[in-house]
């Protein structure tokens, strides 16, 4: 089992979740962005994509 926590803000709203968790976890969290770039950029230059929970995902499992 993983548990990966996603959100648009500050991890620290997850921080109550995560802890309660017994299996491998991780948190995916905005930092920083630009206010003229488009969603999608934002996202991956948050390092918030597909590619990435993926990759993260299966790691936790392995």
């Amino acid at each position: 089992d993983a548990l990966i926590g996603v959100t648009g803000g500050p991890a620290a709203m997850l921080e109550p979740i995560m802890l309660r968790s017994t299996c491998q976890r991780d948190t995916f969290a905005w930092k920083r962005g630009e206010t003229t770039a488009s969603a999608n950029e934002l996202m991956a230059f948050n390092g918030l994509s597909v590619e990435a929970l993926k990759k993260r995902a299966m790691d936790l499992v392995n």
